[in-house]
């Protein structure tokens, strides 16, 4: 069955879905593959930790993941730069002028060697003050495999929700997702209907619907290749949760921070 986005607000733990359990040996595995794509430099450490002191985690990680998908081009920019473009433009659009400015100083302070400001300084209004450690899931990263022909949502989600928190690798095609089979057992498969793997969709349906236990997202369900691996999977059986471009990121990591509670 597909489940279709938008709906209603996901409340934490609340979608149904059982996290597989992991071994020692699978957990060695995987961290030894998503080294191969984790980006989460210093600065954009910096920046989330900036972020989520002001705004709580779940709304950082939104703020982050969108202002990295507007970037494009200037993802891997200089991080004062990002700060100043794309993610000011986000903070512009979501919040009031003054607190948009007011963090925008703040994350510029965060960024300065020199040291400046601290994050209680700003004064926000939002209670919300879960640190990195408080959240973080007890039973390590939450195991992503993204199937995708770019890192792109890799690298967006790992810097949105950092590396303590999921550690997603990437299968671009048919090749790489059969060599992964076996090996590494995710908590959540996200199929990326932006930038499509190079996998048959009805393959890709038959592979994915011999395994209990893991949430299935398809993350631009209404772009062409989304629309092609929704109707494969429903077609074979396959439980998947869709979610439009239209439908905006906060979805996509309402589910995940959800998977990430759960023992």
């Amino acid at each position: 069955m597909i489940q279709n986005v938008p709906w209603w607000s996901l409340q934490s733990g609340s979608c149904g879905y059982s996290k597989p359990h992991q071994s020692g040996q699978t957990l060695e595995a995987w961290n030894r593959v998503r080294m191969a794509t984790v980006s989460n430099n210093t600065e954009m450490r910096l920046i989330r930790d900036a972020l989520e002191g002001a705004v709580g985690p779940a709304n950082a990680a939104k703020l982050l993941f969108t202002a990295l998908d507007e970037a494009d081009a200037e993802m891997d920019a200089d991080p004062m730069d990002f700060v100043r473009g794309p993610l000011m433009r986000i903070l512009s659009a979501r919040l009031a002028p003054e607190k948009a400015t007011e963090l925008l100083t703040l994350l510029e302070e965060a960024l300065d060697p020199i040291g400046g400001i601290t994050i209680e300084e700003v004064g926000f209004e939002d209670s919300t003050t879960m640190t990195r450690s408080a959240h973080a899931p007890s039973s390590g990263p939450l195991k992503v495999l993204v199937l995708s022909r770019s890192n792109r949502l890799v690298k967006q989600l790992e810097v949105a929700l950092g590396p303590e928190s999921i550690g997603a690798v990437t299968a671009k095609d048919e090749t790489a997702l059969s060599r992964l089979e076996g090996v590494l057992t995710p908590d959540v498969v996200i199929i990326d209907g932006q930038s499509a793997a190079d996998v048959v969709p009805a393959a890709l349906a038959k592979s994915l619907g011999t395994d209990d236990g893991r949430l299935i997202l398809i993350w631009c369900s209404d772009q062409p290749a989304g629309s092609a691996v929704k109707n494969a999977l429903e077609a074979h059986g396959v439980d998947a949760v869709a979610i439009p471009r239209g439908a905006g990121v906060d979805p996509l990591i309402d589910y995940l921070r959800a998977q990430m509670s759960m023992d």
